[in-house]
C-alpha cells in the first residue's frame, strides 16, 4: 500500500470523505469543511505527510 492510500484510510477513519488528488495534495470534505493533506517524497523509502489538525 502506498502513502496516499494510508493517508486516505487514516483521514477517512475520522469521518472525512476523499474527493480528489491534485499533485501532492489529497482533498477531503466533511460537513462543508475542506481538509488538504500533502505528501512529499523525502527519500526512496520515506514519505513526509502533513495533515492539518482534523
Amino acid at each position: 500500500m502506498n502513502a496516499d492510500e494510508n493517508v486516505k484510510q487514516l483521514v477517512a477513519a475520522k469521518g472525512w470523505e476523499f474527493k480528489e488528488k491534485d499533485g501532492s495534495g489529497l482533498f477531503f470534505e466533511k460537513n462543508g469543511e475542506r481538509l488538504i493533506a500533502t505528501t512529499q517524497m523525502w527519500t526512496k523509502e520515506y514519505v513526509l505527510v502533513k495533515i492539518p489538525h482534523y
